[in-house]
């Protein structure tokens, strides 16, 4: 009998390569992650059925670069934010901008609802957080856009809000941290928007407790480009990636190092990189400055591979594992293009 042997998609099974320029950030869509939506330097998003490499709508009203998305629960409308200074959100079905939140000063580089992910029901989303090169982190209100779209009078206060300045301005503003926001978490137990895990150029990961008004900081010394809490236990550990070319296995509950995912080969010095957890959580993927895709045993710490090939001409800046299943990846590219990889099919 084989032992088991620790697997992520390697197999290339479709090149999408519309964009013009750097591709910033892929995300699946919600519950049935069939379908994902890109956005990159050429100030468009759009959305793919990766698994069979069919570009479906473009998105376009950005004036500038797409740095951030984030796709509502029930998958009816999305956001994106970017060098514009602004979030737009966007009606997925029609195209249209159902409204812009404007508040940052600096680019927007992350954009998260709360209650997303694979397993995301219709009931979450109230709450969009936002973080920027400004250094702020803004929580906004979302129910004044169902009512905007759907007319219905939830209750009296309803058509004072419409008309006010709480309509336009954020709810909350967190502004502990002191250099540009690179990329927040959401726990999938914070359906409420009760904890926030923010990463940071001033090199400091921060968890915060909305509700209880609970800031928990933990140096990592370099700039913080990625933050990912774990799928299957939120509350006890966070993936952190960082310009000293090593991610780190934290845990929340007293900030100590679980594992360090480096390679003397590996290199991430200069550029944004979303990292990831494979599916079932037993490889951290990444990808590096040359365009090669790693994966290390979360269990060991090693490298799967000496010296991974390299999969694009450029930086991959976003590493996304399907949610539901281990049977593909999305790698995307400062070459222009997202990769869909699938697994080998067994001899």
């Amino acid at each position: 009998m084989k032992k088991p042997t620790v697997s992520y998609p390697t197999e290339l099974k479709q090149v999408l390569s519309t964009h013009i320029g750097p591709v910033n950030v892929v995300r699946y869509n919600n519950q049935t992650s069939k379908y994902c939506l890109s956005g990159g330097a050429d100030r468009t998003i759009r959305l793919w059925n990766p698994s069979a490499g069919k570009e479906v709508k473009v998105y376009k009203g950005h004036g500038y670069e797409v740095l951030g998305l984030d796709i509502a629960p029930d998958n009816a409308s999305f956001a994106s934010c970017g060098g514009d200074k602004a979030v737009l959100i966007w009606d997925v079905a029609s195209g249209t901008i159902t409204r812009r939140l404007q508040g940052h000063f600096g680019k927007i580089n992350v954009v998260r609802y709360v209650g997303g992910g694979a397993g995301a029901k219709d009931g979450g989303g109230n709450v969009l957080v936002s973080g920027s090169f400004d250094s702020k982190v803004m929580l906004w209100d979302m129910r004044y856009v169902v009512v905007l779209l759907t007319g219905t009078r939830l209750a009296p206060w309803v058509d004072r809000f419409k008309g006010s300045a709480q309509a336009r301005v954020p709810i909350q503003t967190l502004q502990e941290a002191r250099d540009s926001i690179t990329s927040i978490s959401i726990p999938p137990s914070s359906a409420d928007g009760a904890e926030i895990v923010t990463g940071c150029v001033d090199g400091v990961v921060r968890s915060y407790d909305v509700r209880m008004g609970k800031l928990v900081s933990d140096t990592i010394g370099a700039p913080v480009t990625s933050v990912v809490v774990s799928p299957t236990a939120p509350k006890d550990s966070v993936l952190v990636a960082s310009l000293d070319s090593s991610i780190r296995l934290m845990d929340r509950t007293n900030g100590q190092m679980l594992a360090t995912f480096k390679h003397d080969k590996f290199v991430n010095t200069a550029y944004r990189s979303q990292v990831a957890f494979g599916y079932g959580e037993e490889v951290v993927l990444a990808g590096d400055d040359q365009g090669c895709l790693w994966a290390w045993n979360i269990i060991d710490s090693k490298s799967l591979m000496e010296q991974p090939e390299k999969v694009h001409d450029k930086v991959i800046t976003w590493v996304e594992s399907h949610p539901l299943n281990g049977e593909e990846l999305l790698t995307a590219s400062a070459d222009g293009t997202i990769k869909v990889w699938g697994k080998k099919k067994e001899e």
